[in-house]
């Protein structure tokens, strides 16, 4: 390996270890403040299959075109206030830069949940499902009998002409492997993308019942705008 490439992973790992210092400070700073839940939820799946986008258009409630254009730099984080089940849980949502699987052994720690995505008009994004369900039952530790709970969804099901997975086939994977699965459109409200995080939420909620107090920093609500600074550089 050459100086050039030993020297950027040095810098990557010291971002990472920087960036997950602070998120578990900021849990022990507010823990004592609230009795939201806290369940953090990594989005993963090959690049270019709409993870950020859709991500946004669940916390801030609409889709943005230059998002869309925008490949995602090692990590986005944000956090979303709901209510499942009588309970109110606060989802730090993960989503994680797709073409690079390998070297994220630290954000799979503390994983409680999911969400896999894959695009409906590139079918390499579909095959590659098996070795992303692989990764997250083998890397994600978990504290309870079963595996992590999972929801796969098969994006841009508005792009009908295009579309080269059909519904049986992608329902059929799911099946075999005891996983939900949702089609979904990051460009279009109401199509299911609340009912994928909610499943999952839900999914959460029943396998971990020990989940600690944690609250919601005020300055990362979901009805306020993105900060700019969560996308996380290497």
């Amino acid at each position: 390996m050459s100086t050039i490439s030993t020297h950027f992973h040095d810098v990557q790992r010291e971002v990472l270890e920087h960036i997950l210092s602070f998120v578990k400070r900021s849990k022990l700073k507010y823990h004592l403040n609230s009795s939201i839940l806290l369940a953090k939820i990594v989005v993963v799946g090959e690049g270019v299959v709409g993870k950020s986008c859709t991500c946004r258009r669940y916390v801030y409630g609409h889709w943005d075109i230059r998002q869309h254009q925008r490949t995602t730099i090692g990590a986005d984080y944000l956090i979303a206030k709901k209510r499942f089940l009588d309970q109110d849980i606060n989802l730090q949502i993960w989503d994680l830069m797709g073409n690079q699987r390998f070297g994220f052994e630290r954000f799979w720690r503390e994983t409680d949940g999911v969400l896999l995505l894959f695009n409906l008009t590139d079918r390499h994004s579909f095959y590659q499902l098996h070795h992303w369900v692989q990764e997250c039952r083998e890397r994600i530790p978990i504290d309870h009998p079963g595996d992590v709970p999972i929801v796969i969804c098969g994006n841009k099901v508005d792009l009908v002409r295009n579309r080269t997975v059909t519904f049986e086939e992608a329902h059929q994977f799911c099946s075999e492997r005891g996983i939900r699965y949702f089609e979904i459109s990051a460009a279009n409200q109401n199509s299911n993308i609340d009912a994928a995080f909610q499943e999952l939420a839900e999914q959460i909620l029943f396998a971990r019942q020990d989940l600690q107090p944690i609250p919601l920093p005020t300055h990362l609500c979901a009805h306020e705008p993105p900060p700019q600074n969560t996308c996380i550089i290497f």
